[in-house]
């Protein structure tokens, strides 16, 4: 192993050139604004800021990402790789070199699409007086750099400001793609472009870092220094105009003849020495944030011949701070077939393209039927990055389908299978062979998740291994393109859920469904059907006991209380609006925020959790409506007094009790609810009747008719 310490120009230099880059097994960028800062303050004030360890290299050793981008590159013949420090990397490039082309300010997007989310600022360093804390001289013009060798980085922190770039804002002057018009046809040229922006920055004292490294000679910095100065000159004189002895205070120590100039009143030797002052400002200041590009850091670089021992120097580098997952190690071997992009790129690819839907998926959707699936409408992606729920479904279905094949009759999955071990056991051919199969079984599991049980985003699924046994089904073709196969699962899933069979033990219970699931598709499995006797009557769990809250001593379980919601949204009911304007609430208009109109306006179709009985009905003076929303405990947060309606609908019925709005909605919204019938009788309180007992009879008969909607729907499935 080899020590350095090379600028970090040189550095950047080296990257640009796709010469120092990153293996594709790297993690992304993940550091957020203040850590970022953090880094910058020790920087500037020339604080060691940790090693960065690199690989001598081929470009065929991994697939390589430039820094601070997420897009594969071609790197150069010979390369170093960057095995730890990317997110220091990252912060210093993107803060001291200008990663967009200042001469063609309309090509920004090109590169903004392409960086990290946290990397989508610019960095700047305030040298104004704040609170009587004058780091830069700017009050007198005398910059002294000896200040900043005995600052501590967290006081530099509050004079570092970063502003975002948002896709829309390209009128604001910090904006890369900023292009103001000169006149009414013509744009502004590069240098009056670069002119505005200056006259822009020091208005507001501030420094642009990204200038620092410009190859075309920090223009844009060495303007906006001088302008600050410039304007602060015209206010020294104006504060000292007629005072001899504070001009000379001020004077002296760059010219000693400044008393004499005074006295003999030479105006031109007295103008010199106020340029003089000035120009002294600019230049020490210019040399300071100019200096900052060649500040060393240390880079400890491996030999090419330990490449071999690159993962496992990897895994234990990153073990002090965020410790790598089964996902970044998977990642990291696929990495090693050079000709294919970064296994992230492929699944996110994957995802974004989504597919067509068969008629097994769409046969009981009322009304007309969509044809395609968006994974990520459901939550599969954000910021660009695969949800943790879908790299961990993936990870356990890509060992299953690696190690044990989908013929469940010779299949022998354990327990371990769907653990970290087993996970890295594969090597980069099974990942790379299977990977398609296991991200498109997951897929067509959440999509049957979406389109039939009512799951409108995936960090609502009741209980997240039964994705498995689903998705190792659906990796048939022949079985995803089956309806009768898709029933089943169906059946399966809503008797398992409703039946408790993934309370406890998932990954047990998940392992033996994934065989015993195929079985049954192929000949009924009778302990499957027998599952239908436990549906919503499992004690301490699903039972009316439970849900009606005469168990006090048993919290409701957040997945019942999910399921329930997502039953009644899989049935496809109407929402809760006047007779007359129907709109049907169903999980893929619902992430799509389908538009509809009301009252002659247009509305969006998002969804809220509705108290059926408001909860300001049975508030004492004592307590507060949301006192009672926090109240898990209490009979009205039950699951039985809640349903999905859309915000509008929500809006409309505000507090009002169930007779009153329920009797302007149309009876098919109040049986697709599952809503007790008739209106009339069960939601009117007897005079002699307690309100708990109200609650208590309307919440029994409510989950009736849930519990018989559930049978029929299971009954129609079985066929």
């Amino acid at each position: 192993m080899e020590v350095k310490e090379p600028t970090l120009s040189s550095l950047i230099d080296r990257s640009e050139n796709n010469e120092f880059v990153l293996p594709n097994f790297q993690r992304d960028f993940v550091w957020k604004s203040e850590k970022q800062k953090t880094l910058l303050s020790s920087f500037i004030v020339n604080l060691p800021t940790g090693n960065f360890l690199s690989l001598e290299g081929k470009n065929d050793d991994f697939a390589a990402r430039a820094v601070c981008y997420n897009n594969d590159i071609d790197a150069a013949n010979s390369c170093v790789y960057l095995l730890d420090g990317q997110q220091r990397f990252s912060t210093l490039k993107n803060t001291f070199f200008n990663l967009y082309d200042e001469d063609k300010p309309e090509n920004w997007r090109q590169v903004w699409d392409n960086l990290y989310k946290d990397l989508k600022y610019r960095s700047y360093l305030n040298v104004s007086c704040k609170n009587g804390i004058d780091y830069f001289g700017l009050s007198s013009l005398r910059f002294e750099k000896e200040v900043f060798f005995n600052l501590e980085p967290s006081m530099l922190e509050p004079f570092i400001e970063q502003k975002a770039i948002y896709s829309k804002d390209s009128q604001k002057y910090f904006h890369p793609g900023y292009n103001p018009k000169k006149d009414k046809k013509n744009y502004c040229t590069s240098a009056e472009r670069r002119l505005k922006i200056a006259d822009k920055l020091s208005e507001d004292f501030l420094i642009p870092l990204y200038d620092i490294s410009n190859v075309n000679g920090h223009k844009l910095i060495k303007l906006v220094i001088t302008k600050i100065a410039s304007k602060r000159l015209e206010e020294i004189q104006a504060e000292v105009e007629g005072n001899e002895s504070m001009i000379i205070d001020i004077l002296t120590g760059i010219d000693d003849s400044i008393k004499d100039y005074l006295e003999n009143k030479d105006e031109e030797k007295i103008r010199d020495t106020w340029s003089s002052l000035k120009a002294a400002w600019i230049k020490e200041t210019t040399d300071f944030f100019l200096g900052l590009i060649n500040n060393t850091v240390v880079e400890m670089k491996l030999e090419s011949k330990e490449i071999g021992r690159a993962f496992a120097i990897f895994e234990v580098i990153n073990q002090p701070g965020t410790p790598l997952d089964e996902y970044d190690l998977v990642v990291a071997k696929s990495a090693r077939n050079r000709v294919l992009k970064q296994l992230t790129y492929r699944l996110v690819e994957e995802v974004r393209l989504g597919f067509d839907l068969p008629k097994s998926i769409t046969s009981t959707i009322q009304g007309d039927k969509p044809t395609k699936y968006n994974p990520v409408l459901i939550g599969c992606i954000e910021d660009n990055s695969l949800t943790t729920d879908l790299k961990s479904r993936f990870l356990q279905m890509l060992s299953v389908i690696s190690h044990c094949g989908l013929d469940e009759s010779k299949a022998k999955i354990t327990i371990d299978h769907l653990k970290r071990n087993k996970i890295l056991e594969l090597n980069e051919k099974q990942i790379n062979d299977n990977y398609q199969l296991a991200i498109t079984s997951v897929l067509r599991a959440y999509s049957f998740l979406h389109f039939r049980c009512g799951v409108v985003s995936i960090e609502k699924i009741p209980y997240k291994l039964m994705l498995l046994p689903i998705a190792y089904c659906l990796a048939n073709d022949k079985t995803w393109q089956n309806k009768k196969a898709i029933d089943k699962i169906e059946y399966w899933y809503w008797t398992s859920l409703f039946g408790g069979y993934y309370r406890m033990d998932q990954n047990q219970q998940s392992k033996e469904d994934m065989v015993t699931l195929k079985e049954h598709l192929r000949k009924s499995n009778q302990a499957i059907e027998k599952r239908y006797d436990k549906i919503l009557n499992v004690e301490d769990y699903s039972d009316k006991e439970v849900l009606l809250r005469n168990n006090s001593e048993v919290d409701i379980n957040t997945n019942i209380h999910n399921a329930i919601l997502q039953f009644i949204i899989s049935k496809q009911p109407y929402d809760f609006l006047e007779n007359g304007n129907v709109v049907r609430l169903n999980s893929w208009d619902i992430v799509s925020n389908k538009k509809f109109t009301y009252k002659g306006e247009e509305r969006e179709l998002t969804i809220e959790d509705h108290h059926i009985c408001p909860l300001n009905s049975s508030k004492s003076i004592y307590e507060s409506t949301k006192e009672l929303r926090l109240d898990k405990k209490h009979i009205l947060n039950s699951p039985l007094n809640r349903t999905f309606i859309s915000k509008t609908s929500n809006r409309e019925i505000g507090t009002h009790e169930p007779l009153h709005y329920l009797s302007f909605i149309s009876a098919a919204a109040r049986f697709g609810h599952c809503l007790p019938l008739p209106v009339e009788t069960v939601f009117t309180k007897g005079p002699q009747e307690l309100e708990q007992d109200f609650y208590k009879r309307v919440l029994e008969r409510r989950f009736e008719e849930l519990k018989t909607e559930l049978q029929k729907e299971l009954t129609s499935l079985k066929g």
